[in-house]
């Protein structure tokens, strides 16, 4: 934009354009950004992603226990902690909603929101999983 000048805009080279008008959005390097930054988010949400069953299968490995463990109702520590991780990574890293995690688990929507803090912890202190895992 030139301010609303179209003649201004016709006597500019293409290179010389920017996107958006500084006075509402800012320069064009901060739109083109902004614009970057939306496609690749874009990109991420609809890329294909790992089943459920693959990434239970991923960190049961990771952590020692079976999928069968994970899916089970077992209170014990190091199921427990791979059920947490699990949530987190679907929810978090892979775009799936908590009530799907919440039947694949066979878990109540509440623990489910309480799993992801304890799975965001238990992977960030784990480096041997976060390298085994498609996540940030």
């Amino acid at each position: 934009s030139a301010g609303g000048n179209k003649g201004g805009l016709l006597g500019r080279k293409n290179e010389e354009r920017e996107k958006g008008d500084a006075r509402i959005l800012g320069s064009g390097d901060f739109v083109n950004t902004i614009l970057r930054d939306a496609e690749e988010e874009f990109e991420n949400k609809f890329k294909e992603k790992m089943s459920l069953k693959e990434l239970m299968t991923v960190v049961a490995k990771a952590m020692g226990v079976s999928v069968e463990e994970i899916v089970s109702p077992s209170r014990k520590r190091k199921i427990a902690h791979a059920r947490a991780v699990v949530t987190y990574a679907a929810i978090r890293n892979l775009g799936y909603r908590g009530t799907e995690i919440a039947k694949a688990l066979s878990l109540s929507p509440p623990t489910i929101s309480q799993n992801i803090d304890k799975g965001k912890f238990f992977l960030h202190t784990n480096e041997e999983l976060k390298l085994e895992l498609p996540i940030t």
